[in-house]
């Protein structure tokens, strides 16, 4: 990434030790939907996984900094998940939230570098399962029945039964997180607009197509209206256009399926909100919003910053809540922490 290269001396202000503390806790984080799944691996057996959790955690943020949003969200989320699930979860929440929100405020340059790598892993490993070259891809998913992989190279006709989404996982146990790691990209992308380069920005566009999904559709269009603004991201549009074609050309059956008028309908009219924390965890629901909206209010008007500006902050912390209830996992607490910090440095730049 060039002009990444071009800011080195930001690089070299930013503590090395605590940005690779920072690269292996966001490592753990994303492999963290995985403990349930994957049995007799001694790095996700659940008590040295969340020892080297704490551990990469503390190098991270060393040395601790209090600040003011965050010491208010952190309390927030002790409360709430103490009366909703339990004071562990609660106390786990929070580090997690903290991290992040340090993370993002304190090594910019490290967050992006570790989504960098993520979105190449999980690139990667979604092509391969389309394919259906190699078994031990689809191992870390817990979504399927067994049944013959997906193959242009050996049958004509796909396996709905393997795949019943007839959408590739990556690295996680199903779709549902490929879904939020896609909103959490889109946020980045625009919150790291000003030096994320094109080749980057086209990788973004061109998973969002790759993820067979309807967000990535809807993704793509909201970078496509700020595209006016930001002519970046018309490197995203073309990475998507260029992977559409090759996709539609190698899975003609896979692109009719996911990308048919009937599949994005029934997405949007028939989504069951069942899974969604507006039903299944309303009051939760309405405390983050409240909370985040009385915080973006307040940076907005105090800092002159535009809402635009903040739509990297409402999709990073909403969406996932709203498509579906992340409330309780690790995973959330991160994001959440990230959209946090893209708020508070959002008010930074403007003052």
């Amino acid at each position: 990434m060039n002009q990444l290269n071009s800011c080195q001396p930001m690089v070299k202000s930013e503590n090395l030790l605590s940005g690779l503390g920072l690269t292996f806790f966001t490592l753990l984080v994303f492999l963290s939907p995985l403990l349930s799944v994957v049995e007799n691996v001694a790095v996700l057996s659940p008590l040295f996984f969340y020892s080297l959790l704490i551990i990469s955690g503390v190098i991270a943020t060393y040395p601790l900094r209090i600040h003011y949003l965050p010491a208010l969200a952190i309390l927030c989320i002790i409360i709430l998940f103490s009366i909703s699930q339990s004071p562990a979860k609660a106390i786990g929440a929070s580090l997690v939230f903290y991290i992040a929100y340090r993370g993002l405020l304190d090594l910019k340059l490290f967050t992006l570098r570790n989504f960098f790598v993520l979105l190449v892993i999980n690139y990667l490993f979604a092509v391969l399962q389309l394919s259906g070259i190699y078994d031990f891809v689809y191992s870390f998913s817990n979504y399927s029945n067994e049944s013959l992989p997906i193959s242009f190279l050996s049958g004509d006709s796909i396996s709905p039964v393997y795949l019943p989404q007839i959408r590739p996982s990556g690295i996680f146990p199903s779709p549902t997180f490929i879904s939020y790691f896609c909103i959490i990209i889109f946020s980045l992308a625009i919150y790291y607009v000003k030096i994320i380069n094109k080749w980057f920005m086209s990788l973004i566009g061109s998973f969002l197509l790759l993820t067979g999904s309807t967000l990535g559709l809807a993704l793509i269009l909201l970078l496509a209206l700020i595209a006016f603004s930001e002519k970046a991201f018309l490197f995203a549009l073309l990475g998507y256009a260029i992977t559409f074609f090759i996709y539609s050309s190698f899975l003609p059956e896979i692109a009719a399926y996911n990308f048919s008028w009937s599949d994005f309908s029934s997405s949007v009219v028939n989504r069951s909100m069942q899974e969604s924390i507006l039903t299944s965890n309303p009051y939760l629901f309405v405390a983050i919003v409240l909370f985040f909206l009385l915080s973006i209010v307040f940076v907005t008007s105090r800092f002159s910053v535009g809402l635009a500006r903040a739509l990297p902050v409402f999709s990073i912390i909403f969406f996932p809540l709203i498509l579906h209830d992340s409330s309780s996992s690790l995973f959330s607490a991160f994001v959440i922490g990230l959209g946090a910090g893209m708020l508070v440095s959002l008010g930074k730049r403007s003052a």
